[in-house]
């Protein structure tokens, strides 16, 4: 194997130092035989980056007295819309989408993929059932951002 300069083994300064320094927020990968740290930009190798969230199998009804999520699996959610809780810099483009499937196995029924713009949007609509929810945020070449909640807007409408 051919000695890399940017490996580690050559770096001549102590990890923590200078351009080194590691922050827990930021995904750290290994391609090839370097090291990498994600940081603020748009593009990684002039290709904007992608960024995906995908959370499924959501069974949730309601919160209890206690803040508590309730869980069913035998009764019918209708998602009326999500309200997202995005940090970023304003004008920021999150695509959002919910799903629901009737089993934990089977395949997730998407609706339409709407645009949320940071800073300006506080609520998307949406009209989709089932007995297990997904949703899924993603952004393409878009400045970095930050989920930090969501609820969605949901009824209970049926048994399975």
């Amino acid at each position: 194997m051919a000695f890399d300069a940017d490996s580690w083994e050559a770096q001549d300064r102590e990890w923590g130092q200078g351009i080194n320094v590691l922050s827990e927020d930021k995904p750290i990968f290994i391609l090839d035989d370097s090291f990498y740290q994600e940081g603020d930009g748009t593009l990684y190798q002039n290709l904007p980056i992608h960024c995906r969230l995908v959370r499924t199998g959501l069974a949730v009804t309601a919160k209890g007295r206690k803040g508590e999520w309730t869980v069913d699996t035998t009764s019918v959610k209708e998602v009326t819309g999500i309200w997202p809780v995005i940090k970023g810099v304003p004008g920021t483009v999150v695509k959002i989408r919910i799903g629901a499937s009737d089993a934990q196995d089977s395949e997730i029924r998407w609706d339409v993929e709407r645009d949320f713009i940071v800073g300006a949007d506080k609520f998307l609509d949406y009209v989709i059932s089932g007995v297990y929810l997904a949703v899924s945020f993603r952004s393409e070449g878009q400045p970095p951002w930050e989920l930090l909640s969501y609820e969605l807007e949901m009824n209970v409408v049926g048994k399975a």
